[in-house]
């Protein structure tokens, strides 16, 4: 929890009022990222596209994401396999 308080620059109480613990704090993410990639496809399915223009888009939408800078893999199977074992309520996210 410190290194993400350090990372943020949010202090770390503040840190731990909102997310009391690292378990509230993954989900969270977790919950957010799957919002993310929702509208994002939902993005890319959208409109007067072809089947073939919309697998070609959530095709270069996923490209773009292994391609970015900082990019470490899938948050979710991360998460699962980091700390799923901790806390059965992350793979059940997962």
């Amino acid at each position: 929890m410190r290194e993400v308080a350090r990372a943020t620059e949010i202090s770390l109480s503040r840190l731990t009022r909102t997310y009391p613990t690292k378990e509230e704090l993954i989900l969270e993410y977790l919950a957010g990222r799957h919002l993310k990639d929702v509208e994002r496809l939902k993005s890319l399915t959208s409109g007067d596209r072809t089947p073939q223009q919309t697998l070609h888009g959530v095709l270069d939408s996923i490209v773009t994401e292994l391609l970015s800078p900082g990019f470490r893999g899938c948050a979710f199977l991360n998460a699962s396999a980091e700390a799923g074992h901790h806390y059965p309520s992350i793979r059940v996210e997962v």
